[in-house]
């Protein structure tokens, strides 16, 4: 037991530290956080770079300074992903502009030259204090050294700009961080494949004048403002899904949510035989917003059976905490870790009875993150009643767990620190508006893997 202590010591420095962390946050809470998003593709090659092209929906419009919105009959995109694989959080297009007009004193014809510049568009999930997220963007303008998008105002109201004078000339220079962009998935019909809508309603975008009396000062700032379909194509030039997500995460379709797993079953694997447990709980308290990227459950494990001995499962306060990780399991599976949490409990301690229930052997695992097979396998599942009564089934495969043995040597195995053991078994998650289980309200995971 005494080696466990140094590990329950390590447990209850690193829940102090938490404390502090939490108590930190609390002091200087924001009511919402901004992390990564992602554009995936489907039916890639793994290092294939989707191509992505685009086109305006509606009427776009462009307005510099006090001057009448810019239009254009056409607004087309194409570039592609900036990394390869499935997911990548930006894209980098490149648009044509045709057919410009601007009302000044008059249709007045109106060329956008973007000299090699690009807008490189970047997903990010806006998480706010009650949980609800938001799938927006931001986006740079890239230009080539000395280069700069070029806009001019002409003299005419013909479709072409030939021999007609300058009225306004402006150049929007390489620029960063241009915020105002909602992102949002778009499902067709089957016989078409999804795409992503990106609103924008960026304002703010420098601009300098470089001719025209009469154009506004030499320093203006321009709006954007409009929508556009982007949509994917892979190297065979085969149309494919594109999509946008932020990374794996539960999702609850409720707030509050209670998750509790009931029925499942659970398998420590020592060397000398397993305890099977055939009646396993898991319980978190009330969940703070609608999505979360880990989740803390207290285990119940009952009716549990080493060979032909009764075990007894006591946890002494320590909780499982499940954290989604960035790895590919399968289409349908999703996985996560398992760190065994005692904070200033623990550690867990199995006790096995004889006939006369008297402690043959305690078996002890102290707090730990198993490091070899570190997975648990999520997978969700549909509800019978309805689809948003999903669950996730939790899958324990988990090997390399550390354990101590005490007692009979003959019955139980070695008396020492054992580094073997594994946990296997698995329990149906399902999520409630509260702890009396009054209403289901589903729980799935959700999101991307990056990798």
């Amino acid at each position: 037991m005494t080696r466990y202590m140094t590990l329950l010591g390590l447990a209850v420095v690193a829940a102090a530290l938490t404390l502090a962390a939490l108590s930190t946050t609390d002091a200087g809470a924001v009511e919402e956080e901004t992390g990564p998003g992602y554009f995936k593709t489907l039916a890639l090659e793994p290092e294939e770079t989707a191509k992505i092209d685009g086109e305006q929906l509606g009427t776009n419009t462009i307005t510099i300074g006090t001057l009448p919105a810019l239009t254009c009959s056409s607004i087309k995109y194409n570039g592609a992903a900036v990394e390869g694989g499935v997911a990548s959080e930006q894209l980098t297009i490149s648009p044509e502009y045709g057919t410009c007009h601007v009302s000044l004193g008059g249709t007045k014809t109106a060329t956008v030259t973007m000299n090699g510049c690009t807008y490189r568009l970047e997903a990010k999930a806006t998480v706010t204090e009650s949980g609800e997220s938001d799938l927006v963007g931001s986006t740079d303008i890239v230009c080539p050294e000395g280069k700069s998008i070029e806009v001019h105002v002409y003299n005419t109201e013909k479709e072409s700009d030939e021999g007609a004078s300058v009225l306004c000339t402006y150049a929007v220079s390489a620029q960063s961080g241009l915020t105002g962009i909602t992102l949002a998935n778009k499902v067709n019909t089957p016989s078409s494949v999804n795409d992503v809508v990106a609103n924008f309603s960026i304002e703010s975008i420098k601009v300098i004048k470089k001719t025209g009396f009469l154009c506004g000062p030499t320093e203006q700032t321009a709006t954007y403002k409009g929508e556009a379909t982007l949509k994917a194509t892979n190297a065979a030039s085969g149309s494919t899904e594109l999509q946008v997500d932020s990374v794996k995460r539960f999702v609850f379709e409720g707030d509050p949510a209670f998750a509790i797993g009931e029925s499942g079953t659970a398998e420590f694997v020592t060397e000398k035989k397993p305890v099977k447990c055939t009646n396993v709980k898991y319980e978190t308290g009330q969940l703070k917003g609608k999505e979360q990227v880990e989740l803390f459950f207290k285990p119940t494990y009952a009716s549990c059976k080493f060979g032909a001995l009764d075990a007894h499962v006591k946890f002494n306060g320590c909780e499982y905490q499940h954290t989604i990780v960035d790895k590919l399991h399968s289409s349908v599976i999703t996985t996560a870790t398992l760190t065994i949490f005692c904070g200033m409990g623990g550690p867990i301690e199995i006790e096995v009875t004889d006939a006369n229930k008297q402690v043959t052997c305690t078996l002890t695992f102290g707090p730990q993150t198993p490091t070899i097979e570190d997975l648990i396998d999520l997978k969700n599942v549909p509800g019978k009643k309805s689809p948003r009564e999903t669950y996730v089934n939790f899958k324990n495969t988990l090997k390399g767990l550390i354990y101590e043995v005490n007692g009979d040597p003959a019955e139980c195995g070695k008396n020492e620190l054992l580094t073997g053991g594994e946990l296997l078994g698995e329990v149906d998650v399902k999520a409630y508006n509260d702890a009396k289980k009054t209403k289901e309200v589903g729980i799935r995971v959700r999101g991307f893997l990056k990798h």
